[in-house]
């Protein structure tokens, strides 16, 4: 047991730092395979969480709207530029980018529109949108991601089902009958070996090292001075969104703090129960309200049993409510994908991880910690 267990360990290590030089060689001229291995990381850890486990393969469309929501908070202006409030550049280079195309398809409605807007509001923009990210993703990001050097590595995928620039893939074709459910080319993006299960369980790690890769990027791309923090605007949730959510789950929650239970003003704040850094997921599911002194002591923890068994209670019983306030809001919410991500999270953290319970109290995650989320 002990030999099976160290080898696990060390296939995990070799995975971690062959994973770690695909992140170093990834700096080109464009951020686009720091959002593809991201929106890789996220469907995976998303996945283990299926009652079947690991699905094995993830579509280059499931992708594409991954990264157009990874992209969005970009979309907006960067409030700091000497020369006024603009958006930053996406690419190094001339051309029209995944965030450009972003402001084009939201064109028409307010500057704050969320991508469900987009999609209820204007189909075809959205629709458009969709298609022409899932291009540049087959064209550009996925066959050069596992690129080292000269060469390609076999680590996460087949490096040779997606020649460069889409050379040889039948693309028109499927953009044109995708819709109809006609034919085109496999679209899938298949996992090697336990490459998606690795890409999980290194999860936690992997999203703030992308991050911080993303936004040294950004500066240099934007010659971008100040001490202003540019990762909290390139990945946060939007605080002008999350005040629009406050009233309505601080009502949802009878006024009462989501974690300790008392009575809470207007001025409460929106935490994400499973941390926004571990998982990506700003689902209106995954959103609660909270005493400023909770969330300020909770941060990005995972939280002990008895608010898993809370949070998984009012999953079951509000779940109507829940989706009407996200109806009114424009915002995403998916109870089946947020569970899913909240099981996988608890699962891949480990039996050492030490859960936050209130104050500075924490407490070891038990083996029925995540019980209640099955």
């Amino acid at each position: 047991m002990g030999v099976s267990r160290d080898m696990e360990n060390d296939d995990i290590s070799r995975f971690g730092v062959a994973l770690l030089q695909l992140l170093e060689e990834a700096a080109t001229n464009s951020s686009y395979k720091y959002a593809l291995l991201m929106a890789l990381t996220d469907a995976a850890t998303e996945s283990v969480g299926e009652s079947g486990g690991p699905r094995g393969s993830v579509t280059t469309e499931e992708l594409a709207r991954r990264v157009i929501d990874l992209y969005w908070p970009q979309s907006q202006p960067w409030p700091y530029l000497d020369s006024g409030p603009s958006v930053l550049k996406a690419l190094d280079s001339k051309g029209q980018s995944i965030v450009d195309l972003i402001i084009v398809a939201r064109d028409g409605l307010r500057q704050r529109a969320t991508p469900l807007e987009v999609m209820n509001r204007a189909p075809a923009q959205w629709s458009q949108l969709l298609n022409q990210v899932e291009e540049i993703l087959i064209r550009y990001p996925i066959p050069l991601l596992q690129r080292v050097g000269s060469g390609r590595v076999n680590l996460l995928f087949d490096p040779e089902a997606w020649p460069l620039k889409g050379k040889g893939l039948p693309l028109a074709k499927y953009f044109r009958s995708r819709r109809s459910g006609g034919g085109g080319f496999d679209n899938r993006v298949l996992f090697n070996g336990d490459a998606e299960l690795r890409l999980a369980q290194l999860g936690p790690l992997l999203r703030p090292l992308i991050m911080e890769r993303w936004a040294r990027f950004t500066r240099r791309a934007n010659a971008l001075t100040g001490k202003h923090s540019l990762e909290d605007f390139l990945f946060g949730a939007d605080r002008v969104s999350l005040n629009e959510a406050r009233g309505p789950l601080r009502a949802l929650q009878d006024r009462c703090c989501f974690y300790c239970g008392a009575s809470m003003g207007p001025r409460c704040h929106v935490d994400h129960f499973i941390p926004l850094v571990r998982s990506g997921c700003n689902d209106l599911f995954n959103l609660v309200a909270a005493h400023p002194r909770c969330n300020l002591q909770k941060r990005d923890h995972l939280a002990a049993t008895v608010h898993i068994e809370g949070w998984a209670r009012r999953l079951e019983a509000r779940t109507g409510d829940i989706e009407a306030i996200a109806e009114r809001l424009n915002w995403a919410a998916d109870p089946k994908s947020t569970r899913r991500i909240a099981l996988s999270t608890y699962r891949l953290s480990g039996g050492l991880t030490q859960l936050w319970l209130e104050g500075k109290t924490f407490e070891p995650m038990g083996p029925d910690a995540t019980a209640p989320l099955a």
